[in-house]
Order: structure tokens, then sequence, then C-alpha cells
């Protein structure tokens, strides 16, 4: 098991991702804690998935899918938590997250590669009723290591960079304006508190050597 998630609505239901490393496959379920029922949703026999969550009304989960081939694109799916039928949210993406109200879901997109290693990154806002997808900011980076909406909507934290280094930005949807809120080391995976005041992230030194 890699890791679990509570559902919004039920204390007796976590989102469980494990993966057999010998067969190099990876699924995702849904375990009753009272009952000890687990109900399985995906599985894929290579590559791995990822960037899972919960939407607000428990309903729906957010997944990624990559195959584990370079060049290979990765899919954003959502999938049911009914009857275990996904829908594409996209294609060759990273890094997706859902508002707080359900609505809408925040992902980033690989663009055309500038250099070997630059590439555009358009960070999209898809309403899920209408389907309407709006690109609201544009980066030259290599890479999107996490995604977080504020708990009023309003804005975004995410991370853009290498495998070496990476900084956190916050977004404004409303003005589309971006401030970076970190300089050095690798800084990624935020997660904002509750009140809106404070984000959690992980750091670690250029070198590897430190994390915290």
């Amino acid at each position: 098991v890699e890791s679990v998630v509570w559902s919004p609505t039920s204390m007796n239901r976590v989102l469980v991702t494990a993966t057999d490393m010998n067969h190099h496959d990876s699924r995702i379920y849904i375990l009753n804690t009272e009952t000890m029922e687990r109900k399985d949703m995906v599985r894929v026999g290579s590559g791995s998935l990822s960037g899972y969550a919960w939407s607000p009304d428990g309903r729906y989960i957010l997944l990624m899918e990559t195959t584990g081939i370079v060049g290979d694109p990765s899919k954003i799916l959502i999938m049911s938590t009914d009857n275990a039928t996904e829908d594409i949210l996209a294609e060759n993406a990273a890094s997706a997250a859902w508002s707080p109200d359900g609505n809408t879901i925040a992902f980033f997109s690989y663009g055309s590669e500038m250099t070997d290693n630059l590439r555009e990154l358009h960070l999209h806002l898809k309403n899920i009723a209408t389907k309407k997808d709006e690109v609201v900011f544009t980066a030259s980076s290599n890479n999107a290591f996490g995604l977080a909406w504020s708990p009023d909507g309003e804005k975004l934290v995410f991370s853009l960079g290498y495998l070496r280094s990476s900084n956190m930005y916050i977004l404004e949807i409303a003005t589309r304006q971006a401030i970076q809120i970190t300089k050095e080391g690798k800084n990624r995976y935020p997660v904002w508190s509750s009140d809106g005041y404070t984000i959690a992230y992980q750091r670690v030194s250029e070198d590897g050597l430190k994390s915290s």
C-alpha cells in the first residue's frame, strides 16, 4: 500500500492505492473500514496510478494513469465511485485538483517543447458540467509537481521546475497573476490549510541529501 485518503463524506471509507512491485501493476480500491469490504476501482498491469483525490461530495475520484513508457502521454481520469465508470478529463497532462465546490478541476497540460529541458506548461480550469476548458496561466518549465486550491476557491498554489530544482507559485485566478514564493531547492506537493493562511509542502535540498 502506498497511501490512503479518507472520504470527505464518510468516516468508514478510504481510497487506497497499492502497487505490486513484482508484477509492476497498480490498483486503486475503496475500503470500508467497518466491514473490511473492498471495492476495486481500477487496475493497470504496467505503469502507475497517481494523483488521486475524492470529489468534495464523495461521488467521484480523480486520478492519473501513466504507462511507464517514456514519451507516452499520461491521462487524467474521473471515475464514479458508484459503478467505476470513467471519463478521460485530459491526456498528456499532470497535477490535477478539484475545486472546493466540486464544479471545476484545475490541471496542467504539456505544450510544445522549447529545448531538451524546457517546454510549455498550461494551467487549465475545466468545468465538469459544461466541459468549458480555459487556460489561465502558461509557463516555460520542465514539469509540474503538485497543485492545490485555496479553501475559498480564489487561488491556486503549484510547483514548477525540474528534478533537481523546483519552486512554488500562487496564482490569483481573477487577475491571472502569479507570484513565486520559494527560491531554493526542490519545493513541491503543496497543501493549503483549512483556514487559508498556511501552506505545507515538501522541500528537498538541491543535492538531494536533506528533506523537510
